[in-house]
């Protein structure tokens, strides 16, 4: 096992005693065979959280990562995470919210992205899309991870089981799956594997 391998569990165990939520490793592992046939060399990252995806995309491909986390706890870690591995680099995280102007700029100034990936507040999955991909390459992807909310994003009838405050955020990111298969410019597929993911390829 590598320095890295190591660094990367520690990371992974970090995540799960401090319950912060990251990408599954499935997800990684199918990720690898897709960002290095793909040849994604440039990742805009709407959040960040800890570090490890951006970490992990990196390691695959030597890709460089604009990344932003909003939780200052969190993006502390990621920078520390980040450091640890020398790959400041490569990787940079803003401590911002993906929503301001400042970040918007930031993130322009490196586009064109071969990827965007977005693993953050589950009901601005919409608005983050639409906000950041006019900054992907034509032919770049637009990734988005936790589209089966750990198993709930499902039939109505299974959501009406749900507390009641966890209803809406489920409807949308029902609705939002239904809304990425409606773009013109955009092809969408969802892949079974971690926590559900869209893939979606601009044309």
């Amino acid at each position: 096992m590598t320095k890295n391998e190591q660094e990367m569990i520690k990371i992974e165990q970090f995540a799960q005693e401090h319950k912060v939520p990251i990408i599954m490793v499935e997800s990684v592992e199918w990720l690898s065979t897709f960002l290095c046939d793909k040849k994604i060399d440039a990742i805009l990252e709407i959040g960040s959280a800890i570090g490890y995806s951006a970490l992990s995309f990196h390691h695959l491909t030597d890709a460089t990562v604009i990344g932003v986390e909003r939780d200052e706890q969190r993006y502390d870690e990621a920078i520390k995470n980040i450091e640890h591995q020398d790959k400041q680099e490569y990787i940079n995280i803003s401590l911002d919210d993906a929503n301001s102007a400042d970040f918007f700029e930031t993130a322009k100034k490196f586009a064109p992205y071969d990827m965007l990936f977005i693993d953050a507040t589950k009901r601005e999955n919409k608005l983050f899309f639409e906000k950041f991909s006019p900054l992907v390459r034509e032919g770049g992807y637009i990734i988005t991870d936790n589209l089966a909310f750990h198993g709930l994003a499902s039939t109505e009838e299974e959501i009406m089981k749900l507390h009641r405050r966890i209803r809406p955020l489920v409807r949308s990111i029902i609705e939002y799956q239904k809304w990425l298969l409606t773009l013109d410019d955009f092809e969408t597929t969802f892949v079974e594997v971690g926590d559900k993911l869209a893939i979606t390829q601009k044309k």
